[in-house]
């Protein structure tokens, strides 16, 4: 992926895709892509309300400024006068004679925020080729970013609140690399769901042959199916329609999805915090419960958020890829390129044993670290050991440790007894509870580990996207003769850590593991993983 800011070439002139598309075929338009596809070669700009979108911050605190300034004009327009008007902006006006050069103040600041609302939607576009996904904005200071389709590792749709009710999405193309990621916002809702597609249609190696889309028909038939379709789009049962017309392999239920956000060591400080502030109201002064609504409002916000972005979850095989969902007002839809998975992980903390829930949760490149610790990289945010299964089967290709996700219970249950390498009886002085569930194998084309008693957990890495691999040794375990074996991949919230191991396995295991990742590599079918037409699904 690149940045330039200073490109000095010729920009053809960019196709409002509201009023349709031009007829001119760009030199970089592949001339397999129907012409009826934003995939087109062609420049073409965002949603005309994205300027509002995305300052729309900017603009509330415009108006809340107006209504804090203006208060007292407001209330005696209903209940009539107040006391006390000295220092009302509008009566200064009024009285020195200055309504005409406020309307002209007033006038010019509209006028300036609308003129530059709409030159920054005007210089804001993107096209898509056959080769990359290129965006191109700003009025004083341009950029230009690129990501060559070749390095994609998934493609994301962001519908907050306030943009949804517009009919709006931001699509987010990520490629390898740190912070790699090409945000187009704002979209029609259904062209960013058409977008996509044709992305991960062309990054596949497969051509758009005949594809056509319906994206702008949405805009296009007043205000009424305009409101119909938000209304349908808040009341359906998926966050993303786009997986009702595939088969959802796991469904989360509501109450599930509350109680797991309980349980949890948040839900047992906030216990201890509210005992707290009681003790020290009955011993000292009442007051202090009154510093418990600060504390009220966080927790109830945390809890309002992760309820709420884990709810309506769906996860769906698409032609395109592997299609997560969830969000009950803002929702994210994100379509996992096959064979871009980094790391997998099955969790299960401790106060969700139980009940029997467990998590997934995988390691993508493309990601800045900042997201990689949010919900977005937990594929599923709760579910039994079955669902869990069910999740590592649609992630994981043959050859990348979907056999080893077929077994997923007994890998958890007896891992020695389904062929891993276990802790040494030694080890049990370092680690005295844990040592009989420690142990690691290579399988399909993966490394598995297992390891944890009270936090039980099984990573899966598929050897093609191990970066390099580490034996770590310190005194201690030296006098055991047992050392930890650590896979890197790209940084992410997965760690590939398996503890003593013995030392002499955990080295023929490492070089097992070096001369598989060669082969590994030298037989992946590279970044396009359908260039025969082969089907992703």
């Amino acid at each position: 992926m690149s940045d330039d800011a200073s490109r000095n070439e010729p920009e053809a002139e960019p196709v409002d895709t509201a009023a349709g598309h031009a007829t001119a075929a760009d030199s970089a338009a592949p001339s397999a892509t129907a012409p009826t596809t934003l995939a087109d070669g062609e420049w073409h700009r965002v949603h005309p309300a994205t300027p509002f979108l995305r300052g729309g911050i900017f603009f509330l605190a415009i108006i809340g400024f107006v209504i804090a300034n203006l208060r007292e004009r407001f209330i005696s327009i209903f209940v009539g006068p107040g006391e006390n008007t000295s220092g009302d902006p509008v009566d200064f006006i009024l009285a020195e004679g200055l309504l005409g050069v406020a309307a002209l103040v007033v006038f010019g600041v509209v006028l300036l925020i609308v003129g530059y609302s709409y030159l920054s939607w005007r210089m804001n576009s993107y096209r898509v080729t056959g080769d990359s996904v290129e965006l191109r904005r700003g009025i004083v200071f341009r950029t230009h970013r690129q990501a060559k389709l070749d390095r994609i590792q998934g493609v994301e749709i962001n519908r907050p609140f306030i943009p949804r009710l517009f009919g709006a999405a931001k699509l987010d193309v990520s490629v390898a690399g740190q912070d790699g990621k090409v945000s187009l916002e704002y979209l029609r809702s259904a062209e960013a769901d058409s977008l996509r597609s044709d992305i991960l249609t062309l990054a596949s190696g497969r051509s758009l042959s005949g594809a056509a889309d319906g994206a702008a028909a949405e805009g296009r038939g007043g205000l009424g199916q305009a409101v119909h379709a938000r209304v349908e789009d808040l009341l359906s049962r998926e966050a993303d329609s786009g997986v009702a017309d595939w088969r959802t392999a796991v469904r989360v239920p509501t109450g599930r999805v509350i109680g797991s956000t309980l349980v949890g060591w948040t839900t047992v400080f906030a216990i201890l915090l509210v005992a707290a502030f009681i003790v020290i109201a009955i011993v000292g002064s009442s007051w202090a419960l009154f510093s418990l609504i600060p504390a009220a409002i966080g927790f109830g916000s945390y809890y309002w958020g992760t309820i709420t972005r884990s709810l309506k979850y769906s996860i769906a095989q698409t032609p395109s890829g592997v299609r997560v969902a969830s969000g009950l007002l803002s929702t994210v839809s994100e379509t996992v390129a096959p064979g871009r998975i980094h790391a997998v992980e099955v969790l299960q903390p401790l106060l969700w044993r139980p009940f029997g829930w467990w998590t997934v949760r995988v390691t993508k490149a493309g990601v800045s670290l900042e997201d990689q610790m949010k919900a977005s990289v937990n594929v599923l945010p709760v579910g039994r050991l079955e669902d869990a299964e069910a999740v590592l089967l649609l992630l994981l290709r043959e050859g990348h440790g979907r056999r080893a996700a077929g077994v997923l219970p007994e890998l958890i249950a007896d891992p020695a007894g389904q062929g891993l390498t276990m802790s040494p009886r030694r080890a049990r002085w370092l680690s005295p509870f844990a040592w009989r569930r420690t142990g690691l194998a290579i399988a399909d084309g993966a490394v598995v580990s297992r390891r944890g008693v009270m936090w039980r957990r099984l990573v899966i890495v598929p050897l093609v996207r191990v970066q390099s691999l580490q034996l770590t040794q310190g005194p201690v375990a030296r006098l055991f003769r047992v050392a930890a074996a650590t896979l890197h991949t790209v940084p992410g919230p997965v760690s590939a850590t398996m503890p003593q191991i013995d030392v002499r396995t955990a080295e023929a295991l490492l070089f097992t593991a070096i001369g598989r990742v060669v082969g590994q590599m030298r037989s992946d079918a590279g970044e396009r993983w359908d260039a025969e037409g082969r089907g992703s699904a």
